[in-house]
C-alpha cells in the first residue's frame, strides 16, 4: 500500500510541474576590482657601491623596474577596457 502512496504521489508532483510557468531568466552585471598588485607602488631599486660598475648595475636596475611598473598600469589599461566594453 505504501508503494501505492509514493508512485500517486511522484504522478501527483509530476503533474503540478507540468504546469509551472517557465523560469524567467535574469542578467545582471558583476564589476570586478583590479588586483591590489596593479595599485601598488612599484619598489625603488637601492645602489650599493659608488664605483661604475655600482651604478651601472643601479641604472639597469631603475629600467627593470620602470618596466614592470609600466607592464602592470598597461595590463590595468587593458583590463578597464575590457570591462567598459
Amino acid at each position: 500500500m505504501r508503494l501505492w502512496g509514493v508512485i500517486l504521489l511522484s504522478l501527483c508532483l509530476l503533474l503540478l510541474s507540468a504546469c509551472s510557468q517557465n523560469p524567467v531568466i535574469v542578467t545582471r552585471t558583476v564589476y570586478v576590482n583590479p588586483p591590489v598588485a596593479f595599485a601598488a607602488d612599484c619598489g625603488e631599486p637601492v645602489m650599493h657601491g659608488q664605483d661604475n660598475e655600482a651604478h651601472l648595475n643601479y641604472t639597469l636596475d631603475l629600467r627593470t623596474t620602470l618596466r614592470e611598473c609600466n607592464e602592470d598600469k598597461r595590463q590595468l589599461r587593458k583590463w578597464r577596457g575590457e570591462v567598459t566594453q
